[in-house]
C-alpha cells in the first residue's frame, strides 16, 4: 500500500497522467518545496537538485526518513502558522512547489510568493477544493488538470498544475471533476 513502481522506486501519490507529465520535466538542477512529505519527496529527490518538505506528522516523517537521500530535507512543523510559513525560512525561490498536505488553502496563498518566474505549483486532490483554484487564478496562474487513476486508490482524482501564461481562456477554469471521482469539498475551514 505504497506508491511505488514495480521495481520499488518511489512514485508521487499524484494521478498517473500528472506523473507522466512531470516525468518529462528536466528538473536535475531545480529546487522543490513540498507541503506534505511522502513518496513524492523521495520521487523528487531522485530527480531534482534539492527538496525541502514540511510535514506535521512526526510518525510519518520517521517512516520517510528511513530512505531519505542527502538532498531531501524534512521540516517538522505541527502548528498551522509554522507549517504554512516554513517555505519562507529558506533564502531561495523554488522551481516547483507541491501542495499536498495540511492547510492547503493557506498554502495556496503563500506559495506564489516563493516561486521562481516560470515555476510550477502542483495541487493534488484538486477536485476536493474550490478556494485554492480561486486564489491562484486571482494571482494570475493558469491551470492544467490531470484527471485519472493513480497509485493505490481505486477511484480517479485530479492533480492540477499551475503556471503563469498569457492565456486568458485558461484562467476561468472551474474545479476539476474527474470521471469516476469522489465528490468532496474540503476548503480547510480550520
Amino acid at each position: 500500500m505504497r506508491p511505488v513502481r514495480a521495481d520499488g522506486s518511489p512514485l508521487p501519490w499524484y494521478t498517473y497522467p500528472a506523473i507522466e507529465f512531470l516525468n518529462q520535466l528536466p528538473v536535475a538542477k531545480r529546487y522543490v518545496f513540498e507541503y506534505g512529505c511522502g513518496h513524492s519527496s523521495l520521487y523528487w529527490a531522485e530527480r531534482a537538485a534539492s527538496v525541502n518538505s514540511v510535514e506535521d506528522n512526526s510518525e510519518w516523517i520517521s517512516e520517510i526518513d528511513v530512505d531519505k537521500p542527502d538532498n531531501l530535507f524534512i521540516h517538522h512543523r505541527r502548528e498551522k502558522v509554522a507549517y504554512v510559513g516554513c517555505i519562507a525560512e529558506h533564502n531561495t525561490l523554488f522551481d516547483i512547489i507541491a501542495i499536498d498536505g495540511r492547510w492547503r488553502v493557506a498554502c495556496a496563498y503563500k506559495a506564489p510568493d516563493h516561486l521562481v518566474p516560470g515555476g510550477l505549483i502542483i495541487l493534488d486532490n484538486a477536485d476536493w477544493y474550490d478556494t485554492p483554484h480561486q486564489i491562484l487564478a486571482e494571482k494570475g496562474f493558469c491551470r492544467m488538470d490531470f484527471n485519472g487513476f493513480g497509485p493505490i486508490n481505486n477511484y480517479t482524482w485530479s492533480t492540477s498544475i499551475y503556471f503563469k501564461a498569457n492565456i486568458d481562456l485558461l484562467r476561468g477554469l472551474l474545479r476539476p471533476a474527474p470521471v469516476g471521482g469522489i465528490e468532496s469539498i474540503n476548503d480547510d475551514n480550520d
